[in-house]
């Protein structure tokens, strides 16, 4: 008997046979942002029912090609083709290109010793059910290193949905049978690591600015040295070195003028860096962070967002301030903790609200003035952007209301307030949206406050189409943390 492994049939939610396996993601994490699904050409292939965990590495190629080769070099095949009950979390191909291997032939050639420490890392000498298993359940992998469970639901006011994860990785498909065990298809290489976190990134070139920052501040009031090579369990948001040299005036454009840096500037930085606590990213709180080495505390907001991609971009994404935590280099694991790998060196959120940080934009005074007059209808925008609730404002500039057609702002505050009310709730958005947080390829709808909706794309820059709008707007500057809320600067007004 034959079963079809595809994800094509998953995602376009057709019946699900007995072991499809995924070539394209089911997302995961997310707020405030709608599903797309697309429903791509049938590339599935056939195999025999009952079959070996290394049978059907071997024979999906479309998913597994360069996790059979691990498995071959690492001289590990007789261990998945036998008749002793596994696990294995099998990474797709996508997985092993996000660590380094470029292609097949880059993990045929790789170090079998080190193929074979990463291979079985992915194996557990025990069949688990994962759809019968616990959150935060810890099991050990045929090197002995811990690998913890994650299943998390996910509700917003659109839609709910389960997630499971294994030491941070997207589980993308649990419970493929074989003879011989399950396979659990997951979204990255889960490495094996017993060092601590300094240790780490000591020991990759990316972080050698950060290893820096981290030297050059422990001569201050906190030893950052001692902190993150202890035995207390820390979640660290580590810069790249790519992060600390996009810095704006090139202050931290080298390693050089990094250890030269003032001590207690560092030292803020990195304190804003560093939770306690071992956090994954889905582990992340939904909200805020207080950080704690510091001796005074502050918060890193996060948020999380989940799309429709295929396997190159799946992935947990959750941003830190705006700072996407996705990919390869989050979900570190190191003895003391949790690294996360970023983009940018995190910036400590603005003290105003939104209607503050609106009104202090001197090329946002037609909005200004068109929240105060539509705040007299229906709406207390006022109250709105200057309260607690969670808001995105895309914010129209002085010269996209003129476009709109109000000459200046005496025309906006003469128009009815039921007009302005129209056009504020096309341009707000429930919770926080950050466009760093998305990948490039996708297009996401949102939906306003009005219902109406809207798309956004990254490729070719942040821009987003009303639902009323012939012509993209362009978003400029974007993701700007307030106290409660998000605002972006838009060229044009959003329609319904």
């Amino acid at each position: 008997m034959n079963t079809r492994f595809t994800l094509q049939n998953y995602v376009c939610g057709l019946k699900n046979r007995k072991r499809q396996v995924l070539r394209y993601v089911v997302p995961v994490l997310f707020l405030f942002c709608a599903m797309l699904s697309a429903c791509k050409k049938d590339t599935s292939i056939d195999t025999d029912e009952a079959v070996s965990v290394y049978k059907i590495l071997q024979e999906d190629i479309s998913n597994f090609s360069f996790m059979r080769a691990a498995v071959d070099r690492a001289g590990l095949a007789d261990s998945l083709n036998g008749n002793v009950n596994i696990t294995v979390f099998a990474p797709v191909n996508q997985a092993f290109i996000d660590a380094g291997y470029a292609n097949v032939n880059a993990v045929k050639t790789a170090d079998p010793l080190l193929l074979r420490s990463i291979v079985r890392n992915h194996i557990v000498n025990t069949k688990i059910d994962l759809n019968t298993t616990t959150d935060k359940q810890e099991i050990s992998s045929a090197v002995n290193q811990k690998i913890v469970l994650g299943k998390i639901n996910f509700t917003t006011a659109d839609t709910s949905f389960a997630a499971t994860f294994a030491n941070g990785a997207n589980v993308l498909k649990t419970d493929v049978k074989a003879t011989n065990g399950n396979i659990q298809v997951v979204n990255r290489l889960l490495i094996p690591n017993s060092r601590t976190i300094l240790a780490t990134l000591q020991a990759d070139p990316n972080y050698s600015f950060l290893i820096s920052a981290v030297t050059r501040a422990s001569q201050g009031s906190t030893n950052f040295v001692q902190l993150l090579s202890g035995t207390s369990d820390y979640t660290l948001f580590a810069p790249t070195n790519a992060a600390f040299t996009a810095v704006a005036g090139g202050v931290y454009n080298s390693v050089a003028k990094i250890a030269a840096a003032d001590i207690n500037t560092l030292t803020t930085i990195l304190n804003y860096h560093i939770v306690a606590g071992k956090f994954f990213a889905h582990d992340l709180p939904a909200n805020t962070v207080t950080i704690t080495p510091g001796t005074t505390p502050t918060t890193i907001i996060i948020t999380k967002v989940r799309a429709t991609g295929p396997n190159s971009l799946a992935g947990t994404r959750a941003s830190a301030n705006g700072v996407t935590v996705k990919g390869f280099l989050a979900n570190s694991v190191a003895s003391n903790g949790i690294i996360h790998g970023i983009t940018s060196v995190l910036s400590v959120p603005s003290n105003l609200n939104t209607l503050q940080t609106i009104n202090a934009n001197t090329n946002l005074k037609f909005l200004s003035a068109a929240i105060v007059k539509a705040s007299t209808g229906t709406t207390n925008f006022t109250q709105l952007l200057s309260g607690t609730s969670l808001n995105t404002v895309y914010a129209p500039t002085d010269a996209a209301f003129i476009a709109a057609g109000y000459a200046n702002e005496a025309a906006v505050s003469n128009e009815l307030a039921a007009t302005l009310t129209v056009i504020l709730n096309n341009n707000i958005f429930k919770g926080r949206i950050y466009g760093s947080s998305l990948e490039i390829t996708p297009i996401y709808t949102f939906t306003a406050l009005s219902g109406a909706k809207a798309t956004v794309t990254l490729s070719g820059g942040y821009k987003i189409l009303g639902n009323g709008n012939t012509a993209t707007a362009n978003v400029n500057p974007a993701d700007i943390t307030t106290t409660n809320g998000v605002y972006n600067v838009i060229d044009q007004v959003l329609r319904p």
